[in-house]
């Protein structure tokens, strides 16, 4: 029997008067099936708290797979923050030696250097400009 059936009859026996199956019956049957009731609460109380636990196992497993992750993206992201700095670093300064060491030549009094120039950059612009330079001061 269930405890809450069990609570019921103890009730109707003692609305019926009858006081003595009334106490007979919360001794025996009533405590059995309280007995019950308890220990499948116990079994929920447990199987939550074994639930709880799994889930927060399984978020912490998450948390760290989600920071690993974030971590290799931020390193990528790092890594292709240098590369372009370094591309960009030899883009300004290729052109700028080339333009020194025409300068340096011009400077010599050597106009007969062949110069080639394969921006159109401000970089560009001054290469261009050196043997013209160059040919006007003479």
């Amino acid at each position: 029997m269930s405890y809450d059936k069990s609570l019921k009859r103890f009730f109707d026996l003692v609305e019926a008067g009858r006081k003595d199956e009334a106490t007979a019956w919360i001794l025996t049957q009533v405590r059995k099936d309280q007995r019950q009731y308890f220990q499948a609460v116990r079994a929920l109380i447990q199987h939550q708290n074994d639930s709880l636990i799994e889930s927060a196992h399984l978020a912490e497993q998450e948390y760290r797979s989600t920071l690993a992750w974030l971590l290799d993206l931020a390193a990528m992201a790092f890594a292709l923050g240098i590369a372009v700095a370094v591309g960009i670093t030899r883009s300004i300064t290729a052109p700028l030696r080339q333009a020194v060491g025409i300068a340096s030549t011009v400077a010599t009094g050597d106009l007969g250097q062949v110069i080639e120039i394969r921006t159109s950059d401000e970089t560009g612009l001054l290469l261009r400009a050196l043997p013209r330079f160059g040919q006007k001061h003479q």
